[in-house]
């Protein structure tokens, strides 16, 4: 993986961990569960993307 693409994984899984806290009214640890979710499930995609090709 190029760090270019680990980097748009890492902002993805941030802005997944802000939307879910400020938008979604919950608390710290289930918006940090959301964040590192969205951030391994961008890599998995990455990876998979990239075997295919």
């Amino acid at each position: 993986m190029k760090l270019s693409s680990f980097i748009i994984s890492l902002v993805t899984g941030i802005l997944m961990f802000l939307v879910v806290f400020y938008m979604g009214n919950n608390s710290f640890s289930v918006a940090l569960f959301c964040g590192i979710l969205g951030f391994i499930g961008n890599i998995l995609i990455g990876w998979n993307a990239k075997r295919k090709m």
